[in-house]
């Protein structure tokens, strides 16, 4: 599968890059007091109490800080500590970060984390619930003027994934070619890496894939209605239910704080202010998590040849 953008589809989706790179970057360290010194580029070393904490984003950076601003500041409050918002490009260099002890909180991806090695020293904290229930759906979308109904209409279509170990796009979409025993590479006629599920759907919008497969959160939350793209894209295929994205920890963190911080996640719904806090994120509620849990994401990995 060729990952380079083709030069048509390159030269779209610069304009997305910059946007992201000038309001924010995608590897600068952000947090909600502009007093912070900023961090290193490639390491996050601990200020005196701050809480790091990353998001596997599943949009751009700018549009995290705005939906995981309030929910953090809660949690660092329930804490009495200052937090610091650790953004980076991939979901690989966020497991990264996790592995190297260079974050105490991370909000990763089924897929994401699913990736990390066996018995990695990573405690599980809590789950969010999607629509009262602990799973959620890839959604294959099209523009809705198009004429494909089906997944299998794609083949030869230019296809959008998110990133590389995002479960709903490729993981989901890869799976589902090799138990057709097809081939990613030569079922789609190309195919090429957004970085974000907010950038794959705005691909499709202008044209510059025909196809993608994107976390179904995030498709409502920018098709709903008031959004430029609400009734011009359309779902063609919907994943079974996985388990929603975990929120994790290192156990180097201490056991009293990884036990303060999954608190104030389970407790979060008890309040009209974190219910509408969780409502921001498409989210009902945070419930207890395992590990175990993410088995099924697992399997899915050596099915389509590891990551």
């Amino acid at each position: 599968m060729d990952r380079r953008l083709p030069p048509a589809v390159r030269a779209g989706l610069v304009p997305l890059f910059l946007a992201s790179v000038l309001s924010g970057g995608a590897c600068r360290d952000v947090g909600p007091s502009a007093g912070q010194a900023p961090a290193a580029p490639r390491d996050v070393p601990p200020a005196d109490g701050e809480l790091r904490v990353a998001v596997a984003a599943m949009v751009g950076p700018v549009a995290t800080l705005e939906a995981y601003d309030r929910l953090l500041a809660h949690v660092a409050s329930q804490l009495g500590r200052p937090y610091r918002l650790v953004q980076r490009r991939t979901y690989r260099e966020v497991n990264d970060l996790l592995l190297g002890g260079e974050l105490d909180l991370a909000f990763l991806c089924s897929g994401t984390f699913a990736a990390l090695p066996p018995g990695a020293p990573v405690d599980v904290i809590a789950a969010p619930l999607v629509d009262g229930r602990p799973v959620y759906h890839s959604v294959v979308i099209v523009r809705d003027q198009d004429s494909y109904r089906t997944f299998d209409d794609l083949r030869g279509a230019r296809f959008a994934f998110s990133d590389e170990l995002s479960n709903t796009g490729p993981l989901y979409p890869r799976r589902l070619l090799s138990r057709r025993g097809e081939d990613p590479a030569t079922f789609f006629g190309s195919t090429f890496f957004t970085g974000a599920h907010d950038r794959s759907i705005l691909a499709v919008y202008r044209r510059l894939a025909d196809a993608a497969a994107v976390h179904e959160v995030v498709f409502r939350s920018v098709t709903g209605p008031g959004t430029p793209y609400h009734g011009r894209l359309r779902v063609i295929d919907t994943s079974p239910g996985f388990p929603t994205p975990p929120v994790v920890a290192p156990t180097s963190v201490p056991a009293g704080t990884r036990a303060r911080i999954r608190e104030a996640l389970l407790e979060l719904h008890e309040t009209p202010e974190g219910r509408e806090v969780l409502a921001t994120l498409g989210f009902t509620r945070f419930v207890p998590a395992a590990s175990a849990d993410y088995d099924p994401v697992r399997a899915m990995i050596p099915e389509v040849g590891g990551r």
